[in-house]
């Protein structure tokens, strides 16, 4: 396997810690690989393969080489099955016999071709009987529904509110963990766990692993986040403003900041997404003093391209060429430097900055006039929204819900 392959993705081995991006794959799909990672001694390898999301964005997923299979196989094969019938025909007239190969050959090709765009067309008609939001989901059956779930579903008449109510408990049950997990850690009571067997290296590893059902990773961040919280004042509220991911990647940078400080990046994490949180999070240095300099918000832009699956190999190989002569190993600082650099030495400077000084005085006229605009769109819409959102929310699905947890 290589840089540019094909490989369909099966699953993940294991639901815990999951790769960034994960839910970008799915079972069965097939994706193109970027680069391989060689695993040392008995480890296995790691590919990078590439994912679109919805909006056609391309992101790199990390897979082990147990969770896909290659799929060169198919051109392979049939390849071989017309190589039979191209010899037979040749074979009683010698000098037919190159004819008689290209035409097995161009047969071959052909059907090829047209096996794959009765494929493409199945593939196609299949994803625009699908809504973007039910890619890569299983639809259930009745019978394969969780009975319980199912019966929650049933009795409420405010599925969002019931959500809501679920989703806060997940959030408090994730809190608690770290708590908890945070004082066995610190009253080691791994040590004098069955008889001391878990006194040893490595024991708290063990014990989160074997007793606790809890992957060790995960525990780490949890009790990193709980602690590190509460150091600063935080607790559940402040936990419940950002994803858990996010507050696993802000937890790092706590020990070093004031309480203003802290604030303005939590501000940040609740504003942004993941990966420009993280961006602003790289952005953001420690002062010494318990501040931070500067607290800045990073904004990205995505782009996008497609190429034919033969020049998308050699693309592939280049990326991964260019990675070695740069010493770049993120694909996105990668494409930025190339295309910088060739700009830098192909293009005119001066035209290149006119242009860039214009699209962005245009984009600040455009958001001052949003800006303007704002305040008189937010009056009439107020009212409304909290009128017919606001009480029904939780009203009539937590009593039936916990009744249902009772039975």
């Amino acid at each position: 396997m290589k840089a540019g392959d094909r490989v369909k993705f099966l699953k993940f081995q294991s639901a815990d810690d999951l790769p960034e991006n994960s839910e970008l794959l799915v079972e069965g799909e097939k994706y193109t690989v970027s680069s391989i990672t060689k695993g040392k001694g008995e480890d296995l390898d790691l590919y990078h393969v590439i994912a679109e999301d919805e909006n056609g964005d391309t992101y790199e997923v990390e897979v082990f080489e147990d969770e896909v299979e290659a799929v060169a196989k198919g051109k392979a094969a049939a390849k071989s099955k017309a190589a039979p019938k191209a010899k037979a025909k040749a074979a009683p007239k010698a000098k037919a016999a190159p004819k008689s190969k290209a035409k097995a050959k161009a047969k071959a090709e052909t059907e090829e071709e047209e096996t794959e765009e009765e494929e493409t067309e199945d593939e196609e008609t299949q994803t625009e009987h699908v809504e973007p939001e039910l890619k890569g989901i299983t639809v259930l059956s009745d019978e394969q529904q969780d009975a319980d779930i199912a019966s929650a579903v049933a009795d409420t008449d405010d599925l969002v509110g019931l959500t809501i109510e679920y989703a806060e408990d997940a959030a408090q049950s994730q809190w608690a963990l770290g708590g908890l997990l945070y004082y066995c850690q610190a009253e080691k009571v791994h040590r004098a766990y069955d008889e001391g067997q878990y006194d040893k290296v490595g024991g708290w590893r063990e014990f989160c692993e074997e007793v606790l059902s809890v992957n060790y990773r995960t525990a780490m961040d949890l009790v990193n986040v709980y602690s590190r919280y509460c150091a600063v004042g935080w607790g559940i509220e402040e936990y419940k403003r950002t994803s858990a991911t996010a507050a696993v990647e802000l937890q790092r940078m706590l020990p070093d900041l004031d309480s203003d400080a802290a604030d303005d990046l939590l501000h940040a994490a609740e504003e942004q997404s993941f990966a420009e949180f993280k961006e602003t999070l790289k952005a953001t240095k420690a002062t010494g003093d318990g501040g931070t300099k500067p607290i800045t918000a990073v904004n990205m832009m995505r782009f996008a391209f497609k190429a034919k699956e033969s020049e998308g190999k050699k693309i592939a190989n280049i990326i991964e060429l260019a990675k070695e002569h740069t010493g770049i190993s993120n694909t996105d600082e990668l494409f930025a430097t190339i295309f910088l650099e060739w700009a830098n030495n192909e293009l005119d400077r001066d035209a290149l900055s006119k242009m860039t000084r214009s699209k962005a005085k245009a984009s600040n006229t455009k958001a001052a006039a949003k800006a303007k605009a704002a305040p008189k769109a937010k009056a009439k819409a107020a009212p409304k929204a909290k009128a017919n959102a606001a009480p029904k929310a939780k009203a009539k699905a937590t009593p039936k819900a916990k009744a249902k947890a009772k039975k």
